[in-house]
């Protein structure tokens, strides 16, 4: 509501009449205690794909809300992690390569198993 207001008052700065009004808003939560879940990822897309992830994923698929904002505003370590996206040449629309979705894949299987085993005391896979 703060932004509302700041807003606003540039809007009645500029003297043109119109009225700033929320249609949106939801909060947004940081994840805490995400070490070794990021630390499972990181080990299971290299053994999978051989390469070290990328540190951050692109600005134009990423967004404040996703499904794991309710599971971090919860205290439950969540982050996200996906399939790297293309551009298609003919439409200029973001799409998957098939190989990625399966390496994916894998790499969701390979970080559920390691967690798993860090949960069983296990120290290796």
């Amino acid at each position: 509501m703060e932004i509302e207001k700041e807003l606003q008052k540039a809007v009645d700065s500029a003297q043109v009449g119109a009225k700033v009004a929320t249609f949106l808003a939801r909060s947004g939560a940081v994840g805490k205690g995400i070490e070794p879940l990021a630390q499972e990822v990181k080990i299971a897309f290299k053994g999978v794909t051989g390469q070290d992830p990328l540190p951050l994923a692109p600005q134009e698929v990423v967004s404040m809300w996703r499904d794991n904002n309710v599971f971090n505003e919860a205290g439950i370590p969540a982050l996200t992690f996906g399939p790297p996206r293309l551009r298609e040449k003919e439409t200029n629309r973001l799409c998957f390569e098939l190989d990625d979705l399966v390496n994916m894949a894998n790499v969701y299987a390979e970080v559920a198993f390691g967690i798993c085993n860090r949960a069983k005391g296990h120290t290796s896979l």
